[in-house]
């Protein structure tokens, strides 16, 4: 299944149906679902925030269920970017002193099994794999 919408914060419900409507009948659990959508959510959120600034584009979410695993594909046109080479924040700094960001990449990293980037004829592509 295949959404393509804005890249835009107040999109996030729309993402988080199709998601729901894409894993539906899969024979997840609770938590491999919920990982999978938390994961989802703060990829689209990134891409919302920060991929077009200040422009405007879409973002293309792929989802697709096989025997052993999920598949999630995100694409997008905005400026290239890697979140796998960012490095991760030092949680052992107060909220209050640390830069912001890194903190939803560092959640992806842990929900999900596999993360995947690359840069491809102006898109940013990240698919990420999570074992059934």
């Amino acid at each position: 299944m295949k959404l393509r919408i804005p890249a835009k914060t107040d999109h996030i419900d729309e993402v988080y149906r199709f998601l729901e409507a894409c894993m539906h009948d899969k024979a997840l659990n609770s938590s491999t679902r919920h990982n999978i959508v938390t994961a989802c959510v703060e990829i689209f959120t990134n891409i919302a925030k920060y991929a077009y600034t200040p422009d405007e584009g879409d973002v293309t979410l792929s989802v697709a269920a096989g025997h052993d695993q999920v598949v999630v594909e995100f694409r997008d046109e905005g400026r290239p970017f890697n979140p796998l080479e960012q490095d991760p924040p030092d949680l052992t700094i107060p909220v209050e002193e640390r830069e912001p960001g890194g903190l939803g990449i560092l959640l992806t990293k842990q929900l999900m099994d596999e993360l995947v980037y690359e840069y491809d004829c102006g898109q940013n592509i990240l698919i990420m794999r999570k074992r059934r």
